[in-house]
């Protein structure tokens, strides 16, 4: 979070588009937004994991957040993938389409509704923003910490 002028605290989050909904990370956990031209798949990895790819020297695995959230396919390939710090990792998140950067007032961010179970502990807040909903997720909570050590360990073999 940052402050601006006026004393009011802000946070600035990448929007990105899944299906038809707008998902925001914080800007903090993203090192860069790349066009994917392909990964490499391993074997006995789960079905949203796409595989791996050659980022300048930097092994990182790819998940696929549609198939992360039990979403159905995209009907065209997508290659647009946000990489970012996923807990204790560096993994290329692939989603429909990257929306582009907001600030959002920290009073503009309600806390998840409480139907949300453990299933969806990854969203931290929903905010309102130029009269459209933008679900916030907290990227140290995409995987859990044994996908993530899983994800680790296959990529240093």
């Amino acid at each position: 979070m940052t402050g601006d002028l006026d004393g009011h605290q802000e946070g600035q989050f990448v929007v990105f588009r899944l299906v038809n909904e707008q998902y925001g990370i914080p800007i903090n956990a993203v090192h860069e937004i790349i066009v994917l031209q392909r990964s490499n798949r391993l074997p006995q990895m789960p079905d949203y994991v796409e595989g791996i790819v050659d980022l300048r020297g930097r092994i990182i695995p790819v998940v696929d957040l549609r198939k992360r959230f039990g979403f159905p396919p995209r009907p065209e390939q997508s290659n647009r993938t946000i990489v970012a710090d996923i807990g204790e990792i560096e993994a290329g998140l692939l989603v429909d389409d990257v929306v582009g950067v907001i600030r959002v007032p920290t009073d503009a961010i309600q806390p998840p509704p409480g139907m949300f179970t453990t299933n969806t502990a990854m969203v931290s807040g929903v905010a309102r923003v130029d009269n459209r909903l933008v679900i916030l997720l907290d990227p140290n909570l995409i995987l859990t910490e044994r996908e993530q050590e899983r994800l680790e360990a296959q990529v240093a073999e």
